[in-house]
């Protein structure tokens, strides 16, 4: 019976005019929600960490590495037990051998993991983004990243298994893929303007101007923003209002291979392929379905749940 669920669950296409609905619904209710611009694990993140709500609900894991405070994973809408992780409380995380994977090794280290290693770990290992290396899994990408230090560090620990000819390219796109989890553009609710889920200086970064909007979205002005996250009375694909049916305009999704077609969800970047263009944040009107998730994340049991839902629903 669980595996037919599951299959059922991913056999549904969640279309545009059901996301419609289920807004109308939530406004008549007088329940808030928020339209994210781009990612909606961006923007799910952004949430929970300034304090908007206090844990995201969620069946994958990818919102660890955009470093979201706290998850909980396998919630049961009948009994609401779920699987807890407070991302701070991954500093405790032992292996087999009861030897904790992000500190002791050195005084501070789980400072340096949660300030962006631990993220790099994730890209490293494969991600919606990036295609990991031949036989590298989140074991040999955690003893990379804690070998290296850095992406770069990390890459030339695994040049056997990553190839010679490609490593300085997969290094280009590990860290051209790293700025979608670091730098996303995100709805800010006080402010009611778009804003990088993490301030950056320009010269710091290995892109600027279009090709760096091509990852992280072009800004939005607060009208326009406050239309689309707020209201949601503009599509956030094509910028015009829904009854519209006007062209879609260009605006900047997810990153996708370089040969996959507009309006699918995002495939896995080959060493030796050019991360982007950013097409529908992996999502588009027509599909709006994301890509599928390859890592799972468990850890602790609730067995009572008070969470304030953040919802960030595509059109």
């Amino acid at each position: 019976r669980t595996a037919a669920t599951d299959a059922f669950q991913q056999g549904i296409r969640i279309r545009s005019d059901m996301i419609r609905r289920t807004q109308r619904a939530l406004r008549e209710a007088g329940v808030e929600f928020i339209v994210a611009p781009y990612e909606a694990d961006a923007q799910i993140a952004y949430l929970v960490r300034e304090g908007y709500a206090a844990a995201a609900v969620t069946e994958a894991s990818d919102l660890l590495a955009y470093e979201c405070p706290q998850v909980l994973f396998k919630l049961n809408r009948h009994t609401g037990v779920g699987d807890r992780v407070i991302y701070d409380e991954l500093q405790m995380a032992e292996d087999s051998k009861g030897e904790h994977l992000f500190a002791g090794s050195f005084a501070g280290e789980w400072a340096v993991w949660s300030s962006g290693l631990f993220t790099d770990m994730c890209i490293l290992a494969g991600c919606d983004y990036l295609e990991s290396g031949a036989g590298i899994g989140i074991r040999t990408a955690h003893t990379a990243v804690r070998h290296g230090c850095s992406i770069d560090g990390a890459c030339d620990f695994l040049r056997k298994k990553i190839g010679e000819e490609g490593l300085e390219k997969y290094k280009a796109n590990a860290k051209l893929v790293r700025l979608v989890y670091y730098h996303q553009r995100v709805y800010d609710p006080k402010t009611c303007r778009t804003v990088p889920l993490r301030p950056f200086e320009s010269s710091s970064l290995p892109c600027t101007g279009s090709l760096l909007e091509n990852y992280i979205g072009a800004h939005l002005d607060p009208e326009t923003a406050m239309c689309v996250c707020a209201e949601a009375t503009l599509n956030p694909v094509s910028l015009q209002p829904f009854d519209s049916h006007a062209p879609a305009a260009a605006v900047a999704p997810a990153p996708i291979a370089a040969d996959a077609a507009p309006g699918v969800a995002s495939a896995p970047i080959a060493a030796d392929a050019e991360p982007g263009p950013r097409n529908a944040t992996a999502r588009s009107d027509e599909d709006p379905q994301a890509s599928p998730r390859q890592k799972r994340a468990r850890n602790g049991k609730m067995t009572q749940v008070q969470t304030m839902w953040a919802m960030a629903a595509w059109a």
